[in-house]
């Protein structure tokens, strides 16, 4: 398969050697394929490895993909910059992959910023407008929370810090700790269903 002019153009415009290109077309790939990963701008290397599993696996349907993703009309090239308390929230939302549209089309998982294929999986969302649980201090009030959270696993000396206490005191400690623990998880269990419940309208 000999590639066209304008696919050479975009394949060296990537920074892909002539030895790249000269593998390309004696391979299976189709010119628009190396088009698709050429605008891009997909490393050489991984083109390299591509072109390794088209001559391991010729009848893989990944070997007839079109491509296509690489040509997403989604914003390129955005690099967000750590503040003084490191990468936030408020930080990545920046450009197109910052901006919360009042009304959300799709049901699935399409990360902000991106353009849908047409080809989804449906979630089992109930919540599509903006306005039904939007709050602009979100981002920031997580962070806050997340920052300032009592860690248990990591701030309790586990391997000393009831060393002091007899061992029937620790051992009744660390009962009443547990059952604390599973009274818990229930509450959270059962505040979740009701939650459920409420929105669906359901009553199991």
């Amino acid at each position: 398969m000999e590639l066209s002019a304008n696919t050479k153009l975009r394949a060296r415009a990537a920074g892909w050697s002539d030895e790249l290109i000269e593998r390309l077309e004696g391979s299976t790939a189709t010119d628009k394929q190396v088009e698709n990963l050429a605008f891009g701008k997909m490393p050489g290397e991984r083109v390299d490895a591509w072109v390794d599993f088209l001559e391991q696996h010729p009848d893989n349907p990944f070997a007839k993909a079109p491509m296509n993703v690489f040509r997403t009309p989604a914003e390129t090239g955005l690099k967000a910059t750590p503040g003084a308390d490191g990468l936030l929230l408020r930080d990545i939302n920046i450009g197109s992959y910052g901006v919360v549209p009042d009304e959300w089309g799709a049901q699935n998982d399409a990360p902000r910023g991106t353009e849908s294929t047409g080809q989804i999986i449906p979630a089992a969302y109930s919540i599509f407008d903006k306005a039904e649980v939007w709050s602009e201090n979100a981002v920031d009030l997580y962070e806050d929370a997340i920052r300032d959270r009592w860690t248990p696993a990591t701030e309790l000396d586990w391997s000393g810090g009831l060393s002091e206490l007899p061992e029937e005191l620790e051992r009744a400690v660390g009962q009443i700790c547990t059952v604390y623990s599973n009274n818990g998880l229930v509450e959270q269990k059962i505040i979740g269903s009701g939650w459920r419940r409420f929105r669906t309208g359901t009553t199991r």
